[in-house]
């Protein structure tokens, strides 16, 4: 097997990628999901030994929300800045 057949193997098998006047590059590691049934986000973390949590960065509440909104006019909302 010559280097050019063992690069295309490995760019087959998802492990390099190869973009056009680049060069080719490793590939980034993909989660993989067997398809058994839905979880959460946070059942997925911790399947994976890591905890999920949510910060807020901030919140505002106002009166007019931008156009095309299924708000009528002048109904209060909360806007969140939040970090996951």
């Amino acid at each position: 097997m010559t280097v050019r057949q063992a690069v295309n193997n490995l760019v087959n098998d998802g492990y390099l990628v190869r973009r056009r006047g680049k060069g080719t590059f490793v590939a980034a590691k993909k989660i993989e999901q067997p398809l058994k049934g839905l979880t959460s986000f946070s059942e997925d973390m911790r399947a994976r030994g890591m905890e999920p949590d949510t910060v807020v960065l901030g919140f505002e509440t106002q009166r007019n929300w931008p156009n095309g909104s299924l708000l009528r006019k002048g109904t209060p909302f909360t806007k969140f800045a939040v970090s996951a």
